[in-house]
């Protein structure tokens, strides 16, 4: 951290451009490598030298338009739609420094904290992040296939967290939820979302009143003939019911270099018009405004084309290469995708492997690293997944890094197959002889814990108390009791397991003790706090591994919630909790919907979501 001999983020993970036997080889990180930067360095300078010599060049240096530079955005709708073969209009793209500051703008300025919004599952891992971690929304997966989201299951979730939506939208929080998805060449599946399920989703989106933010990154990095249609086609301007429900995100970042901190959005005019009248744009104008200013002359003087059509020539044949060499080296039970653009290969290991300790042990015994699937979910599921990129080395280097990874995969596979892995077929039984009924792994640590239901919600037990003795005043924390403040001798501290399932959560309530929460297992558990003074936070409670903390202290006189990250069936987690000092009937107080609302009037909708019923 802070290292000033740094260059680049790659430097601090040790990443080389050619790696020796002793040096890692990372098959993480999605961005470009050094001869596609070497390209960019030639094109940016011819850009330079013709741009800064033109009249008008220092009014790049000064806050440029909110929406961005003028005939930046005429060159870059022409630019568009050039390559994707549909008409982009100017007045439809604001600038951005990339794609992710752009769903952070489009989140911030939609939706509030503890607003719901989908994610297609798996997903690009920082978009989880973002969205959950860094603004607090309710983040809600949705199920995909190898071609992508499968909007039949998004139906049902929208019908069960919403309800449908005709009434007239206003700016600006004009949309009741988002879903945040990658339809052509998915991060990280590959996939591309067929035609049938895109219409579908548009006319979703329209009875939601859904905002589905297509970040469209991969759409010109295209390996094949035939490329598919970009999502925004499909909301159709000629549509009686059209009022723009799609917006497109895209950045130079996969094309040129992650440096040129330059994407857009395109969208509707009632969604532009948001972005243009924010504080955000107003205090800053243009974003990246030189560097917009030196990119319009690489797109009207056509620098870019030769660089790019160069990309696609050189991605797709290491793709092909990668794809042969997975298929020669790895195990037959072993599925690898098959993408025809992107930047990513999405590898399932057989059900009983675990990518995580795949992943340790490659980077150790092997030198060579990648992404676990729990990284793209923020379920806990894909635990035998992994995803590789070969954007980043040349073919040479990035050939060696496979191989390294499939020696890895057949080393572990090997050690570590079960007697039984379905190869030896199973013992038939007698017709008279019925099947025995097969137990879910909640079920079965609550008879291996010895776990009780819950009065409220779950399944509990108390696991350890404290044989000191404190004295305790416990307080009142409603303002209107009229119960006096008690003295307690209570135990020093007490411990609990918990185990919640599917859509069983705890609902509001208080303890005049300070609590700590500990993850052992299952699905991700999100606990949601309002402070005394009003501030609300989300903190997932999970495993590190996943983005996740292993512990998360809640205060005394805090309110919280606590819920599953994944609601699917079969979804459980489990995690134990501290109290000190130990619980007491007398410490604890349920949180009334009515006198918190009241209280916390800026959170209502999190806490009606998550009161008693």
């Amino acid at each position: 951290m802070g290292d000033n001999n740094f260059k680049t983020l790659f430097d601090e993970l040790g990443m080389t451009p050619e790696p020796t036997e002793t040096d890692q080889c990372s098959l993480t990180m999605g961005a470009p490598g050094d001869s596609c930067l070497k390209e960019c360095q030639l094109i940016m300078q011819k850009a330079a030298a013709k741009r800064l010599e033109e009249s008008d060049a220092m009014y790049l240096f000064q806050y440029g338009p909110a929406s961005g530079d003028g005939p930046f955005k005429k060159a870059l709708a022409t630019f568009l739609s050039t390559e994707y073969k549909d008409t982009v209009k100017e007045s439809s793209l604001y600038l951005t420094t990339g794609a992710s500051q752009g769903l952070y703008l489009t989140a911030s300025l939609l939706f509030n904290t503890g607003d719901t919004v989908f994610i297609e599952d798996p997903t690009y891992f920082i978009a989880i992040n973002l969205l959950r971690d860094d603004l607090g929304l309710n983040v809600v997966p949705v199920p995909t296939d190898d071609k992508g989201l499968l909007v039949d299951e998004f139906e049902k979730l929208l019908e069960l967290h919403l309800s449908s939506s005709t009434n007239a939208m206003t700016s600006p929080k004009m949309f009741r939820s988002m879903l945040y998805f990658i339809p052509t060449y998915n991060n990280p599946k590959g996939g591309c979302l067929p035609p049938d399920r895109c219409e579908k989703l548009v006319a979703l989106a329209r009875k939601f009143n859904t905002l589905l933010f297509c970040d469209d990154v991969y759409n010109i990095l295209y390996y094949e003939d035939t490329i598919p249609p970009r999502f925004l086609t499909y909301d159709k301007e000629t549509d009686p019911d059209f009022q723009g429900h799609v917006l497109s995100c895209g950045t130079f970042s996969k094309l040129f270099g992650p440096g040129v901190r330059l994407g857009w959005i395109e969208a509707s005019n009632r969604i532009i018009n948001l972005f243009v009248k924010s504080s955000y744009s107003d205090s800053g104008g243009s974003k990246n405004h030189l560097v917009s200013g030196l990119m319009t002359t690489v797109l009207t003087e056509g620098l870019q084309a030769a660089h790019i059509d160069k990309l696609r020539k050189k991605y797709g044949s290491r793709l092909a290469a990668v794809i042969a060499l997975l298929k020669e080296k790895l195990p037959k039970t072993v599925v690898v995708s098959e993408p025809k653009g992107g930047y990513f290969i999405w590898i399932e290991l057989p059900l009983w492997c675990d990518a995580v300790q795949l992943v340790l042990m490659a980077k150790e015994q092997y030198n060579v690293t990648f992404l676990p699937g729990t990284r793209c979910t923020p379920t806990g599921k894909y635990g035998n997944c992994i995803r590789i990129s070969f954007s980043y080395y040349e073919l040479e280097p990035l050939l060696e890094g496979v191989k390294r990874l499939c020696r890895a995969v057949c080393q572990y596979m090997t050690a570590n197959e079960p007697m039984n892995n379905g190869s030896i077929e199973p013992v038939q039984q007698e017709d008279n002889v019925s099947e025995p009924t097969k137990s879910t792994p909640a079920q079965r640590l609550i008879e291996a814990l010895g776990l009780e239901p819950h009065t409220v919600a779950g399944n509990l037990k108390l696991k350890y108390t404290s044989k000191l003795k404190l004295g305790f005043i416990a307080k009142r924390n409603k303002q209107s009791s009229t119960e006096q403040d008690k003295s307690l001798d209570l135990p020093a501290a007490s411990s609990i397991y918990m185990l919640l399932q599917g859509e069983e959560y705890l609902s509001w309530h208080t303890i005049a003790a300070d609590e700590l929460l500990f993850f052992h297992e299952g699905s991700p558990i999100k606990v949601h706090q309002i402070s005394a003074c009003g501030d609300y936070t989300c903190i997932n409670l999970g495993r590190p591994l996943d983005g996740h903390n292993y512990q998360v202290q809640i205060p005394q006189r805090c309110w919280y919630a606590i819920e599953l990250a994944q609601k699917h069936d079969g979804a459980y987690g489990l995690y134990s909790e501290v109290i000190s000092p130990g619980f007491h009937p007398d410490l604890y107080e349920s949180g009334s919907k009515e006198e918190l609302i009241e209280k916390f009037p800026q959170h209502a909708k999190i806490i009606t979501r998550l009161s008693e019923k």
